[in-house]
């Protein structure tokens, strides 16, 4: 399964400063195992095979069911690793990919766990999370969400206008809980993007011309519309693996604010797309 950048090609043109983005370290989560106990144990191995070339000890394996498409499967791995000995156990998460061949299931080798934290002050849902930046957004419960102080926010007049942004300060994240930024398979960010365009039109064509130039991208909508009672450029887009990118622009208090949802393909985005559909502004 491929990362959640993937459909950030039409960023890069439109905002090529705006990275992942995430808040703190998600509290311990009571471990879990897949209900195919060939699976369950073939993922197993995978963990323990990373621990022992590693040199890590290891304790509360955790296995969620991401995706599966008939022989093949995506699992995501949690573990308590002891890095060196002595050390606090620390939280780690790798998405393992698993294939049935013969009725017999198997793991591909991880190349990688990555430590589960965050930069900021994460809330787990459900709450009410108010942003400085004029917005209001709900977190459903089984996600975590944040939303940077008005000290990270950048003031209208320092940003300035120009006809492409070129940076985007993480303003806010929403995301299940339990998942580092590297592996989380649905998301929903924000971000304030500096210089603001002169407008929203601006913004539309220069998506226009991504998806004249970029057949690998399918804009399934690219239009202006009201949204919260507010004008907002609507850009949904697929790309060839079929994972999911709908991004949102709007202007608030002077400031231009992006709000993306990006999904690996075959998740379930209800939660998210409900999570987009709460944003209220101030």
């Amino acid at each position: 399964m491929r990362k959640l950048g993937l459909v950030l090609l039409i960023l890069a043109l439109v905002v090529p400063a705006c990275g992942p983005f995430g808040a703190a370290p998600t509290p311990t989560l009571v471990p879990s195992q897949l209900a195919d106990t060939g699976m369950q144990q073939a993922a197993l191995k995978a963990v323990q095979n990373y621990a022992r070339q590693s040199s890590y000890e290891y304790k509360n394996p955790s296995f969620n069911l991401v995706g599966q498409d008939g022989a093949k499967a995506v699992v995501h791995a949690t573990a308590d690793f002891q890095t060196r000995k002595g050390f606090p156990y620390e939280q780690y998460d790798a998405l393992v990919n698993l294939k049935n061949m013969g009725g017999t299931w198997s793991a591909e080798p991880v190349q990688e766990f990555s430590k589960l934290e965050w930069e900021g002050d994460l809330q787990r849902g459900p709450v009410t999370l108010k942003s400085p930046a004029g917005f209001s957004v709900n977190i459903p419960a089984g996600w975590s969400g944040y939303v940077a102080p008005q000290s990270e926010l950048i003031d209208s007049n320092i940003c300035g206008t120009g006809p492409t942004s070129v940076k985007a300060t993480p303003i806010f994240v929403a995301i299940p809980a339990g998942y580092s930024a590297a592996n989380v398979p649905v998301a929903v960010r924000g971000f304030q993007q500096c210089p603001r365009a002169p407008g929203l039109s601006t913004i539309l064509q220069q998506l226009q011309k991504t998806r004249d130039s970029d057949k690998t991208l399918k804009f399934n909508r690219l239009e202006l519309t009201s949204i919260a009672g507010q004008t907002a450029l609507v850009a949904e887009v697929t790309d060839q693996s079929g994972s999911l990118l709908h991004d949102y622009y709007f202007f608030q208090n002077g400031r231009q604010l992006e709000f993306l949802m990006q999904a690996y393909p075959g998740q379930d985005i209800s939660q998210a797309q409900g999570v987009l559909n709460s944003i209220k502004f101030q």
